[in-house]
């Protein structure tokens, strides 16, 4: 009886120290995390911040605010997500439109996927031009733990159109000419620069049967071939830049060639928020981040470990906003189980129609190779960035986030889009 006493007060000692611990560990607006409080921080940090963090990157604390999902997305999973069934093959049911799953139970053994089937419809567009991309790629610490630029990459558009799911624009909520039986199709196409890559472009399909692999080209014209992209060969950087396919958006690949693990809830540090595109890149040495605010957000860890043997990485943790389903970031580990790369990504959510928000920034950090690669979206030096969104078959619902202070100003600095209906672009400097 005495041992089982001595024992009750050692884990009740070892409770309230750890209490006490978890509440010193918190970092507070406007406090910097470095090198020399790395350790105090560490439960707030991702192991791919905590490795930055020891190589000299430092991370301004900003102060938590509330985001939401998109008002049309709320209306729909209220509407429809009652008669979503998740399918033996882990595709779904009846779906219509919004969230498929209203509520996750975190007890659910299928919880993780639930999570990230919600993920890929919860900020889902009609339809989406994002014109001059701009990316940097190059050494992730060079001398004195600087970071160097060594390619410059310019991409005249991403484009994504959805058939399913849609919220905003006729036809809705599907397609009716979708004879592909495809969810979405997505083109990044032309390359201006690398010069000696350009007119390179990727153009993918992506089925509703989630039995079915995404079919994926890479157009080649030095070349003038196009060669087809297995599933293996999504999760390979591609161009001689760091990011994967599978990896856009923090995750792009098929939810149901994967097996999912719900490993907690926790807090993390990022920088989850921009006010202003285009982006601001923070100083040396870790000039890959924006310049922005380090806030703690509240995340769903979730791992994810590929079926596929060929595929590049043996397992994703993927950390997933509770509020908004967008990926903070994810850690991507090779064959031996250890760190290897880690994509982290930047949303503006001000001046947003309909409450959304939409990615500005994403940086992958290749820790093992000492590389990485950041890109903005829209890009600031081609005079080309603009964000088109909703444009249906007309131009009625457009809206252009530009980089302009004014709608006109959007109109003279974005002349290479003359067709397009200027009165609905949102200027994103305030």
């Amino acid at each position: 009886m005495r041992y089982v006493q001595t024992f009750a007060m050692c884990a009740l000692w070892l409770m309230s120290e750890r209490i006490v611990l978890a509440e010193a560990e918190t970092p507070t607006a406007g406090t910097i995390v470095g090198k020399s409080n790395e350790s105090r921080f560490e439960a707030h940090l991702t192991p791919s911040l905590s490795w930055v963090v020891r190589h000299g990157g430092e991370l301004n604390v900003g102060t938590y605010r509330k985001a939401t999902l998109p008002r049309l997305t709320d209306e729909a999973t209220a509407r429809y997500s009652g008669a979503v069934k998740l399918a033996p093959t882990l595709g779904l049911e009846n779906y219509v439109a919004g969230l498929p799953f209203a509520t996750v139970e975190t007890s659910d053994l299928l919880a993780a996927t639930k999570l990230m089937l919600n993920f890929e419809r919860a900020n889902v567009v009609d339809d989406m031009d994002v014109t001059g991309i701009e990316c940097d790629t190059g050494t992730l610490l060079h001398e004195k733990d600087q970071a160097r630029s060594d390619r410059h990459y310019l991409l005249r558009h991403y484009q994504r159109l959805n058939f399913t799911g849609r919220l905003y624009t006729d036809k809705k909520p599907t397609l009716s000419s979708n004879t592909d039986g495809v969810w979405y199709k997505e083109a990044l196409y032309p390359l201006i620069e690398p010069f000696d890559q350009k007119g390179t472009g990727i153009y993918a399909f992506h089925y509703l049967a989630a039995d079915k692999a995404s079919d994926t080209w890479l157009y080649l014209p030095q070349l003038r071939r196009v060669r087809r992209l297995s599933s293996a060969e999504r999760s390979e950087a591609q161009l001689g830049q760091d990011i994967d396919l599978d990896s856009f958006g923090g995750f792009a690949g098929q939810v149901a060639t994967f097996e999912w693990k719900l490993l907690g809830e926790k807090s993390v540090l990022a920088p989850f928020r921009v006010d202003a595109i285009p982006v601001r890149w923070s100083s040396e040495p870790v000039n890959y981040f924006v310049d922005a605010a380090w806030e703690p957000r509240p995340v769903w860890m979730i791992e994810g470990k590929p079926r596929d043997s060929a595929y590049v990485y043996s397992k994703r943790v993927i950390y997933l906003d509770r509020e908004t389903y967008r990926i903070v970031s994810s850690d991507l580990y090779d064959n031996t189980g250890e760190l290897w790369k880690s994509w982290i990504g930047s949303y503006l959510f001000d001046r947003v129609p309909d409450g959304g928000n939409v990615i500005v920034s994403t940086a992958m950090i290749d820790v093992r190779a000492g590389k990485r690669t950041a890109c903005s979206m829209p890009g600031s030096t081609s005079g080309e960035g603009a964000y088109f969104l909703n444009e249906g078959d007309t131009s009625e619902g457009t809206y252009e986030v530009c980089q302009s202070t004014t709608p006109e100003g959007c109109e003279a600095n974005h002349p290479v889009h003359p067709d397009r209906d200027n009165s609905h672009r949102l200027p994103m400097r305030p």
